[in-house]
């Protein structure tokens, strides 16, 4: 059964409206006591009623969520996407109004421009996937004073207070990329380049700081001959493949730490006549999995972006309903590392 407010109440020798102020954290409540409150709520097991904190809240004012995403044109944010669409089925008949904007270019200046077109809408939260930027940074710290949450989803952003990030361990995946060419290398001296993507996806620079500091400090035998970025750019991971391979042409390893390893391989292609090298990537989109297929990738590490959707839009409607934040406050998602046979 069910533990009532009534029970926490008289366990906790209380009113009913201290423990629904404490619960709710409403002002009225001495902090000593909105504690004993709430550590009583937890000990009984305590689970709020959605439906009804929706019911209650309508009457008041009904929640509006902000949610910025970048365009479904790179499919790792049409999965993304997919998992808050379908987040957001379950909270449907609860009172929510859905304020999105799209995202089209990797661009912190149209961020910050986005985020103040959904503040005019005067939103009760925002979900987004933040740039890494000193100006979407400021911005996300104006909403932080006027205490609207802000869940980030794929990756997070530094020197902001969150309510939540729900997202992969981008430095273990490095350590993962890592590992997969020191089993590659047999021991064997080999020489390996990076091309990532754009240095503000805080995500992806964390994936190569694991990636080089693996191979600093477990395989003497691995050398990173260059790091490049293509600024989440497909025709500039095209052309830097094609000038890396110019310049080195004894490489025989890449690792695509970012968007776009099909223009890089084309270009390999274009450049050789064939793709000879040792290709590992990341994610696991539908365009990734045919390079999978097609033996022109060896692995490629995913992360989930639909579980970061969908779990990143649940855990703001469930602040806005109820107050209640989550714990841990990063939520961190699946790495899995695939290859050809594990294709259907």
């Amino acid at each position: 059964m069910a533990v009532t407010i009534q029970e926490i109440a008289e366990k906790a020798h209380v009113s009913r409206g201290t423990v629904d102020r404490a619960l709710n954290n409403r002002k009225g409540v001495n902090p000593e006591v909105a504690d004993h409150v709430r550590a009583i709520a937890k000990e009984l097991g305590y689970t709020p009623d959605i439906a009804a904190k929706s019911l209650a809240n309508r009457r008041y004012h009904r929640k509006k969520i902000g949610i910025l995403a970048f365009s479904d044109a790179r499919p790792l944010f049409g999965m993304l996407q997919d998992g808050i669409r379908d987040g957001l089925k379950m909270y449907k008949d609860l009172g929510f109004r859905i304020e999105l904007v799209v995202q089209r270019d990797y661009d912190p200046e149209e961020q910050v421009r986005l985020i103040d077109q959904l503040m005019a809408r005067h939103i009760d939260g925002l979900a987004l996937t933040p740039i890494n930027d000193v100006q979407v940074r400021t911005k996300l710290q104006e909403l932080e004073a006027k205490h609207i949450p802000i869940v980030c989803m794929n990756t997070s952003i530094e020197e902001v207070h969150y309510l939540a990030y729900v997202g992969c361990d981008y430095l273990k995946t490095g350590y993962v990329g890592a590992d997969l060419f020191g089993f590659l290398a047999h021991g064997e001296k080999e020489e390996i380049a990076v091309i990532a993507g754009s240095r503000e996806n805080l995500g992806v620079e964390e994936r190569v700081k694991g990636f080089l500091e693996n191979i600093r400090l477990n395989y003497p035998n691995l050398q990173v001959i260059e790091v490049l970025h293509n600024d989440e750019n497909g025709e500039l991971s095209y052309k830097m493949t094609k000038q890396l391979l110019q310049r080195h042409a004894d490489v025989r390893n890449i690792c695509y730490a970012g968007p776009f390893p099909g223009k890089g391989i084309q270009a390999i292609i274009d450049e050789r006549g064939k793709n000879d090298l040792h290709i590992i990537t990341y994610d696991e989109t539908a365009d990734i999995k045919q390079l999978l297929k097609d033996g022109l990738t060896i692995a490629t590490i995913g992360q989930d972006p639909y579980a970061q959707g969908f779990n990143g839009i649940q855990i703001l409607c469930n602040y806005l309903l109820t107050g209640a934040t989550c714990s841990p406050v990063q939520q961190l998602t699946q790495i899995v590392v695939l290859m050809k046979n594990c294709l259907p």
